[in-house]
């Protein structure tokens, strides 16, 4: 059963604190609050956050927007989120960018652009971001 996105931003409350889980945790509320919560499912993964359109979240594909690291098992890059589009079993071919937290939104919107999830965008607005 898919979860709200109130209950997605709960999953949160259970985390340490930290500029990173509380992105995210702040992405799934602003998702909850806007329209978007329609057309998107969310769930949560070992602290990522998981948006897909498909009723379950974790099926291919779905975009990972996580804390990032410094490689596979490495030390946490403090202030950075990455934002990885899981579309295909090989890495090398993910559409990924590395943001940092207080651009999550306006990274999210212009993934939502990009890959034509929405048709338009009333209401929300977005900086400049890559």
């Amino acid at each position: 059963m898919p979860k709200s996105w109130e209950e997605v931003a709960a999953n949160y409350d259970s985390y340490w604190e930290s500029p990173e889980h509380e992105a995210l945790r702040s992405l799934a509320l602003r998702i909850a609050g806007s329209n978007f919560a329609k057309g998107v499912h969310g769930d949560t993964s070992m602290g990522e956050l998981i948006i897909s359109q498909n009723r379950d979240p974790f099926e291919i594909p779905h975009l990972r927007i996580a804390h990032l690291r410094e490689g596979l098992y490495g030390p946490l890059v403090s202030g950075k989120l990455e934002f990885r589009y899981i579309d295909s079993c090989v890495e090398e071919r993910m559409w990924s960018r590395i943001v940092p937290c207080d651009a999550a939104w306006d990274r999210l919107l212009l993934f939502f652009e990009q890959l034509g999830w929405f048709q338009s965008f009333p209401g929300e607005s977005r900086g400049r971001v890559n």
